[in-house]
């Protein structure tokens, strides 16, 4: 009597280094899944790949081999790069909303920019910027749709917080910029009484801050 059919068998067709979504750095099999023909319960030809997964070494989880392609520490270099470009372009957007760039506003978008990345940017390439920004009439919403459903709650109210105090750089906080900073909390998914929270605790940090300086002055 002969005996004969079809089944699968899985092999390591490659290993290596990745970084394991669950567990980290680990090493990795990658598994190939072939049919072969059997005779006698002993595989003789190979036929068709019924699939490939990569398998973690440290955890044994399972994963696409797309997998091997992610590279976090990339990945949040770039989403910390358009983080800073966003932030500066939704600065600048809040500094044009009333028509007048004040230079206080141009200071202020300077300091931002270095408290945020620890870099320098010229006073000179903000005006320019700003200049040629004259003309945009992109909402406030399109600078983060980049980074909607990718910042927490935190990362949310830096940007905010980092409009509020171009809008109020000058002194004046205006209908107009009041407008772009309801748009933008609305564009960063967050309601209302979270972007008035925001908007209080601003105006709690300038009025200490001009308190102060009235203080070290000598003023009442």
């Amino acid at each position: 009597m002969i005996i004969w059919g079809w089944g699968g068998i899985t092999s390591t067709a490659d290993s290596g280094e990745f970084h394991c979504p669950d567990c980290g750095p680990q090493p990795y099999d990658f598994k190939r899944v072939r049919n072969f023909f059997k005779l006698y319960f002993i595989p003789i030809i190979p036929l068709s790949v019924l699939g490939e997964y990569v398998e973690c070494k440290g955890c044994k989880a399972t994963y696409n081999e797309r997998v091997l392609e992610w590279n976090p520490t990339a990945e949040k270099e770039q989403f910390e790069a358009e983080f800073v470009i966003a932030t500066k372009r939704v600065m600048m957007k809040i500094a044009l909303a009333d028509g007048v760039v004040d230079e206080s506003e141009v200071v202020a978008i300077t300091t931002i920019f270095s408290d945020l990345t620890g870099g320098h940017i010229d006073q000179g390439d903000v005006r320019a910027e700003l200049e040629a920004m004259k003309d945009d009439e992109e909402p406030i919403s399109d600078y983060v749709s980049g980074l909607r459903g990718n910042l927490n709650e935190h990362g949310k109210e830096i940007v905010l917080s980092a409009a509020l105090r171009i809008a109020m750089a000058d002194g004046d906080f205006d209908r107009n910029e009041e407008a772009e900073i309801m748009h933008l909390g609305k564009a960063l998914d967050m309601s209302a009484a979270h972007i008035r929270g925001v908007m209080a605790s601003a105006n709690d940090v300038a009025f200490n801050t001009e308190s102060d300086d009235r203080a070290r002055a000598g003023m009442n």
